[in-house]
């Protein structure tokens, strides 16, 4: 889950104000560390922290792919779930919905009727929306994981984010996805699904 640390309402308040006061230093980021970095390319070089000065470091870019067509019902569900295994260490919070444009697999039965029961504890606890919308997923938990994992292939939506970025986003019961990686993830992936014997899934729009 996303770490809250120092400086998060000064961030909040500089996205209300003229330049002309962010450029006189009314608001301006944290002398100290934060405590829990949140990420922004400052020059293609290097990442700044956007609550802190003391957070910097080397910019890994990224780059948006997608699910290409004509693959198997196997293939896409493949693609999904070592994706999300690749991406797990990355995930900060994520959240599915618990409904589908299909049928749930047998095998995937069990997983939906805890995420209606998780998203129907949220619901008891006051929140005001339909309990199969917006499941939170806690990514460290291994059985949400699981969860997570078992119904991203089948259900209308599902997103997954690292800081600000959405690292995966998964739609119309799965045949929709766009995948945020880095080079390394990207080849660390082709290393995992070559194992299953299958060549990447994904491409670049261009």
């Amino acid at each position: 889950m996303r770490q809250h640390g120092r400086f998060r309402w000064r961030t909040r308040l500089r996205r209300h104000l003229p330049w002309f006061l962010i450029e006189r230093g009314v608001a301006a980021r944290g002398a100290a560390d934060c405590g829990a970095h949140e990420w922004y390319n400052h020059d293609g070089v290097i990442a700044r922290c956007y609550h802190c000065e003391v957070g910097e470091a080397p910019y890994v870019p990224r780059r948006e792919l997608f699910l290409r067509d004509g693959l198997s019902s196997e293939e896409v569900v493949l693609a999904h779930r070592e994706t999300l295994h690749l991406l797990r260490k990355d995930i900060e919070t994520a959240w599915v919905d618990a409904y589908s444009d299909a049928p749930w697999p047998a095998e995937v039965l069990p997983f939906y009727e805890e995420a209606l029961r998780i998203g129907t504890s949220r619901e008891a606890r006051g929140f005001d929306h339909d309990p199969g919308m917006g499941i939170d997923v806690d990514i460290r938990d291994d059985a949400q994981f699981d969860l997570l994992v078992a119904l991203a292939p089948y259900s209308i939506h599902v997103e997954a984010w690292s800081q600000d970025t959405a690292v995966y986003s998964a739609s119309d019961t799965g045949t929709g996805l766009c995948v945020t990686l880095t080079a390394a993830q990207e080849a660390e992936l082709v290393v995992r699904l070559s194992s299953h014997g299958m060549t990447s899934p994904l491409h670049a729009l261009n």
